[in-house]
């Protein structure tokens, strides 16, 4: 099946946030090298700022850009807790806010899919039962809300995990903080960035251990340097260092990755002994399950899907694409 990127901001130079037709054409052209066939736009929302960004990444849902089609957007906050912010700039981040969601509910009208959100922030809660009455799924993540707090949280109606281990308290024996909350609710669905560095290949094997490939969804998490080779490039006005599939800072901080979902979905494999048939339904059956556009039990491919499909190979334990169909079309073909 057509890999499902529930969570990617940019590739092959292109972002979501600047959202041009060039940049949208440009990321769905490069992650169909990877088998990526549908993704949701991911960017930030700017209290007070432009965001004309979400409305053209809206108004591009569904249509054809040449590759991959937007299946939806996906909001990184802005109502995260600011001690977790990770690589999310402070300009994007706003304690819960009625009238901001209302006017982000106006910019993506029907789109919105997912939305970030640190349930420990005053009036999270209230904001979370506005998003489910908008079919929106609400994913705990770049919080500092302890144990207790995640447990509320999905109380509250949290049914997804953003990006797990990262933008979140780390796990300590006497004080487990939000991980094992979020691992032991069979109702919640786990992001994992596989390529290594985000999280150790013990740990992603530990996390095979822990959940099936029903609520394991392999993302990416790209920027716009995904796909694009080993090197030294400008991000934000800093130089980073790729390599290895890793993206860093001068000081070693981590930036994000350039693989692409075959790519990761094969060190998945790789790190955790899992079949290649199990990584691949954690990076496609199960993300669409988490916005509600599939059955975590449904087959890989059936009689009666949209043939968006994957034809690859297996080359020293890597998935190493050959063709990627969209609606039926060859949209990617290695030569």
């Amino acid at each position: 099946p057509g890999f499902f990127d529930l969570h990617i901001h940019g590739a092959g130079g292109g972002t979501v946030l600047r959202s041009s037709s060039r940049d949208l054409e440009t990321i769905s052209k490069t992650v169909t090298r990877f088998g990526t066939t549908r993704f949701l736009a991911t960017t930030c929302f700017e209290a007070g700022g432009n965001n004309q960004c979400l409305k053209r990444a809206a108004d591009a849902c569904g249509k054809s850009l040449g590759g991959a089609k937007i299946a939806g957007l996906y909001l990184e906050g802005p109502f995260i807790n600011p001690l977790r912010k990770g690589m999310i700039p402070s300009e994007f981040i706003t304690q819960p806010n009625e009238d901001l969601l209302n006017q982000i509910f106006d910019l993506t009208g029907p789109h919105l899919k997912m939305m970030t959100v640190a349930p420990e922030l005053p009036g999270a809660h209230a904001l979370i039962e506005k998003l489910l009455d908008r079919g929106v799924t609400v994913s705990f993540g770049h919080s500092d809300a302890d144990y207790d707090q995640t447990l509320a949280g999905i109380a509250a109606g949290i049914t997804h995990a953003t990006h797990l281990f990262n933008g979140m308290r780390p796990i300590h024996h006497r004080d487990p903080g939000p991980i094992p909350a979020l691992l032991q609710n069979d109702k919640i669905t786990l992001e994992l960035i596989s390529d290594g560095a985000h999280v150790s290949p013990p740990i992603a094997k530990l996390i095979s251990k822990l959940i099936p490939p029903e609520r394991l969804c392999l993302i990416t998490d790209g920027l716009e340097l995904l796909g694009l080779p080993d090197g030294v490039f400008d991000h934000k006005g800093r130089t980073v260092h790729a390599r290895n599939g890793s993206v860093r800072h001068g000081d070693g901080s981590l930036v994000g990755t350039t693989l692409g979902q075959s790519q990761l979905l094969s060190r998945f494999a790789q790190f955790t002994g899992w079949g290649i048939e199990q990584a691949v339904r954690a990076a496609s059956i199960t993300p669409k399950a988490a916005i509600g556009q599939a059955d975590p039990a449904d087959p890989l491919i059936q009689v009666g899907q949209i043939a968006d499909l994957v034809l690859a190979k297996i080359e020293d334990d890597t998935l190493v694409v050959q063709k990627t169909f969209v609606d039926g079309q060859v949209v990617f073909e290695r030569k």
